[in-house]
């Protein structure tokens, strides 16, 4: 989601192919204990493009927060702030985006926030 000084981003880690089940196109993971997230981009849906775009460009101030769920059943938290550390072009067009947090040790301070945090990327990896 775009906002005027913003992106707002909404990462699912459940029902994606090669697992959590459910046959979708895609695969969001979690590296370096939860400091870096893979989020699969499809270029060609208008805000998917813009935000590759953005992730591409010079810095001008415009911030990418993260949001994450483990489960339908989960309400999204509040993963922190991302930079954009590198990208994979896949043959079907979609691009996953390696995503820097941050604001990580701010996350890993909160022993009960973190605990869920875990839970939630380490039951899809």
């Amino acid at each position: 989601v775009r906002m005027s000084n913003t992106w707002l981003l909404f990462v699912n880690f459940f029902g994606q192919a090669g697992g959590g089940g459910g046959g979708a196109k895609y695969r969001n993971a979690a590296s370096g204990g939860g400091r870096r997230i893979t989020y699969t981009l499809s270029p060609g849906r208008p805000a998917e493009g813009e935000l590759l775009e953005y992730l591409g460009a010079p810095d001008d101030g415009t911030k990418v927060l993260l949001f994450a769920k483990g489960s339908n059943k989960e309400k999204f938290m509040f993963c922190g702030e991302c930079g954009c550390a590198g990208r994979v072009d896949a043959s079907s067009g979609s691009v996953a985006v390696t995503l820097d947090l941050l604001n990580f040790d701010r996350l890993a301070a909160d022993e009960e926030v973190f605990a869920h945090f875990r839970e939630m990327i380490n039951s899809h990896a």
